[in-house]
């Protein structure tokens, strides 16, 4: 199954979006959103506009390549316990 199938399949199903934070793990450094190459785009377009009331979605950051050890660390922030 290809990502695209898995997501358009994911956002017909009844889950309780309120419930659910999702985080965003791979992005090309030196893209913006708006760069057509751009996962949090893809995933922008293709999940997260489509959910309503997602409780949360951390998108990573690739934009600048000299705040990536920094994006690494918010992002690992977020997720520890």
């Amino acid at each position: 199954m290809s990502q695209f199938e898995m997501l358009g399949a994911l956002v017909t199903q009844s889950v309780d979006w309120s419930r659910v934070t999702a985080f965003h793990l791979d992005e090309y450094v030196g893209l913006s959103i708006s760069h057509p190459a751009s996962f949090r785009r893809y995933l922008k377009e293709r999940f997260v506009d489509k959910i309503s009331g997602l409780k949360a979605f951390h998108f990573v950051s690739g934009d600048t390549p000299a705040d990536a050890a920094a994006e690494c660390r918010r992002l690992s922030a977020l997720i520890a316990p």
